[in-house]
């Protein structure tokens, strides 16, 4: 199995492999991170949906987050992994170019959308 990358996090080694397996390694019996290895983000709270049950509470008025404008970022370690939602992510106008800063700094990016918004964008997806 290829190895995508290593790093260490407080008291253990972290490596990724190809498959997306994640494998924290060391001698002791237990595991004492410095800093997180995943996130939730909200990016947006915009929906021209506005369903009854969303549990997010985002509305066709809701507004977009400044991601481009996010300086924790670059204090990440890399392959941090971050769940992207709102709302609706692939709404927001700055996606894309947040995505290419993700990969940049070798963060691991999900997105969960409904699926109105992924038959919607599947093709840009």
């Amino acid at each position: 199995m290829n190895i995508i990358g290593k790093y260490k996090n407080g008291n253990y080694t972290v490596t990724i492999l190809g498959n997306g397996t994640k494998i924290r390694e060391n001698d002791l019996d237990f595991f004492a991170p410095e800093k997180p290895e995943s996130m939730d983000i909200k990016i947006t709270n915009y929906c021209e949906m506005a369903c009854p049950f969303c549990h997010e509470n985002s509305t066709p008025d809701g507004k977009h987050g400044d991601i481009l404008n996010i300086p924790f970022l670059d204090s990440l370690l890399p392959y941090t992994e971050l769940a992207i939602g709102g709302g609706n992510p692939i709404d927001h106008p700055d996606i894309l170019q947040f995505l290419l800063e993700l990969k940049k700094r070798k963060l691991i990016p999900n997105m969960t959308v409904n699926q109105y918004h992924f038959l919607k964008y599947k093709d840009d997806l």
